[in-house]
Parts: structure tokens; sequence; C-alpha cells
């Protein structure tokens, strides 16, 4: 299994406890902000440019 197929694995599982996506570094305090809770617990993966949706920043569709 590839580095990339792994990537998408764990996108297809969604978010969880130990797994957030954010969409972009605009999200910046958010995404310390999720970092410094997956700290202070067991741990976590924070994916940056995912949608909620599970779709990455670059293959979401344009909306016209």
């Amino acid at each position: 299994m590839t580095g990339n197929d792994r990537i998408k694995k764990i996108i297809a599982e969604g978010e969880s406890e130990s797994l957030e996506f954010k969409r972009s570094l605009s999200e910046l305090k958010e995404i310390l902000e999720t970092v410094c809770a997956f700290a202070n617990s067991h741990r976590g993966t924070v994916l940056v440019g995912i949608y909620d949706d599970r779709c990455m920043q670059r293959s979401r569709p344009s909306r016209s």
C-alpha cells in the first residue's frame, strides 16, 4: 500500500475523536486548537486540504 493509498483510506473513514479535517491553512486558529486538544488527550491527526465532506481541496467540484 502506497502513502497515497493510506491517506485515501484515512479520509474515507471520516473524522473522529482522533482525526480532524481542515480546508486550508486559513483555518490556522482552529488547526492549533485541534493540535492542542490532541496533545492533551491520547493523540490525533489533522489533515489540511480536506473538506468535511471528505473531498480534497483541489478535487472539489467548482460551484458555478
